[in-house]
């Protein structure tokens, strides 16, 4: 089948790396952009043709919400525009819990919002910007460090295939980041190739300070399972 800027299609992953973005850059795709949130919500969204820096952002316009916002989870409180916090969501296109699992329902509904454990900002535009989820948020020497930003730019690297950030226990930072990367057929690179790409492009405290070749495990559908790279950084 031809694929041309006529008809629109869609595919579903885990998350958007970085170089999803250079679709829109590709002959036979006119825009690529990136649909939130996943499975607890339906939502449709409209995106308009003259904003062509949104294109190449992968933020999602909500606007078939009724309730949306970036709110403290311990509080329920709403918070600013441009100020990272977890994305709440409410409406009738809202799960209404989990299957037999009341508890995790409750945890997930606390205030009336349903709290998707991703954190974003809202930016005045009106666009939604994913910054990671919490649980991978990885705080070290008291600073919170984006798991997302660090595979965006492991991803940009030109050897690498596949990269995931996970915490690693530290004595004396608490936490470092610990990268697992799987390199393309035929790529050749050292820890210290990599460390030093990374120092190039992002702040020195957020650079892994592990970084580990090896496949990524991986579910029957594609996630990376980010729980079992967890227990094989405490052993490195």
């Amino acid at each position: 089948m031809r694929i041309t800027a006529d008809n629109p299609y869609t595919a579903g992953l885990e998350r958007d790396p970085a170089n999803f973005i250079a679709l829109s850059a590709m002959t036979f795709l006119e825009r690529a952009a990136s649909i939130w949130p996943e499975r607890t919500a339906i939502v449709h969204g409209a995106i308009r043709r003259d904003r062509a820096e949104t294109y190449r952002r992968c933020w999602l316009l909500a606007g078939a919400l009724r309730g949306r916002g970036i709110g403290k989870r311990d509080t329920v409180a709403i918070i600013a525009a441009n100020t990272l916090g977890e994305v709440f969501l409410r409406g009738n296109n809202v799960m209404k819990g989990y299957l037999k699992n009341q508890d995790a329902t409750v945890e997930a509904f606390t205030g009336g919002w349903f709290h998707t454990g991703d954190l974003g900002v809202w930016h005045r535009d009106r666009y939604l910007e994913i910054k990671d989820r919490s649980k991978d948020i990885i705080i070290s020497g008291g600073e919170n460090i984006s798991s997302i930003e660090i595979e965006d730019v492991l991803y940009s690297h030109p050897a690498v295939l596949e990269a995931a950030i996970v915490a690693r226990p530290d004595e004396k930072w608490g936490e470092t980041p610990c990268a697992f990367v799987a390199l393309k057929d035929g790529a050749i690179v050292t820890e210290a190739d990599i460390i030093a790409f990374c120092r190039e492009r992002m702040a020195h405290f957020k650079v892994p300070k592990t970084i580990a070749f090896t496949p990524l495990p991986k579910t029957a559908t594609g996630k990376i399972q980010k729980f079992i790279l967890r227990q094989r950084a405490r052993q490195l």
